[in-house]
Parts: C-alpha cells; sequence; structure tokens
C-alpha cells in the first residue's frame, strides 16, 4: 500500500510582489508618518520603563513597611510582657499591704492634727491676703490730672 501525498494548490506568485518582499526598497526620506509612529514607540517605551520603576520603587516600599511592621509588632509584645509583669508587682504589693494590722488611734489622732493644722495655715493665708488687698487699696490713690494748656495763638 502505497501513501498518497496530498498537494494543496499554491496561490499563483506574483512576479513584482516576491521581488518587493526579497529585497524592500529603503525610502531615502523618512515620512511623517514613520516619524511620528517612532516618536510615539519612543513614548511609550519611556512610559514603560517609568511605570516599571515606579512598580519596582512600590515593591521596595511595601517590603521596608512589612519590617517595620514586624519592628513594632514585636515592640508592641515586649511592652505587653513588660506591662504584665508590673501589674503582678503591684498586685502583690497590693496584697501585702492588705495583710497589714489596722491603723492604731494614735496614728488617726495624728493624721487630724496634721489635716487641722493644715486647714488653719490655709485659712491665715487668706485673712493675710485680703488685709494686704485691704491697705494696698486705701494706700493707692490716682495723681492728679495735669493741668490743661492753653492753645497756641
Amino acid at each position: 500500500m502505497a501513501r498518497q501525498q496530498r498537494t494543496e494548490p499554491k496561490p499563483p506568485v506574483d512576479a513584482e510582489d516576491n521581488d518587493r518582499r526579497l529585497a524592500p526598497q529603503v525610502d531615502a526620506q523618512p515620512s511623517v508618518q514613520q516619524d511620528e509612529h517612532r516618536g510615539l514607540a519612543g513614548r511609550i517605551l519611556e512610559l514603560r520603563n517609568t511605570i516599571e520603576e515606579q512598580r519596582l520603587a512600590g515593591i521596595q516600599e511595601r517590603a521596608q513597611l512589612g519590617q517595620r511592621m514586624a519592628q513594632l509588632e514585636q515592640q508592641v509584645s515586649a511592652m505587653g510582657a513588660r506591662v504584665d509583669r508590673e501589674v503582678e508587682a503591684i498586685q502583690k504589693t497590693q496584697q501585702q499591704l492588705g495583710n497589714l494590722e489596722p491603723a492604731s488611734p494614735v496614728k488617726a489622732i495624728l493624721n487630724q492634727a496634721s489635716a487641722d493644722a493644715l486647714h488653719a495655715g490655709l485659712w491665715s493665708m487668706a485673712a493675710l491676703l485680703a488685709l494686704g488687698g485691704v491697705i494696698s487699696a486705701i494706700g493707692i490713690r490716682n495723681p492728679p490730672a495735669p493741668a490743661k494748656r492753653a492753645p497756641p495763638s
């Protein structure tokens, strides 16, 4: 059994078209449209480069922010542990103070005497302040007004 090969018909080849493909003509003067296309292509390339640079800068900033967040989380956890230790120390101190004997009557009398002395000092300062205000009010006088001058003639 012999295999038969199918051959598809090829489109007719134009000799002039074939010559153009094999040896394309180079324009001595580029057209205005080609210049515009080159300018647009250059601008697009610049924009792509700018976008890529900004994207890379954004990725770097995101990485830096991630590192800073990790540092802050470590600081927060360290501060939380420190606060927990301080709270435990305060609670322990409060328990120790709660176990002390109630205050003696002598201590209560001394506390009352101290408060009474403070109040007496405050009242005496208020009285001296008022007395100084009264003396100042009596002793301060406005100077007499200067005599009016006659208008120049």
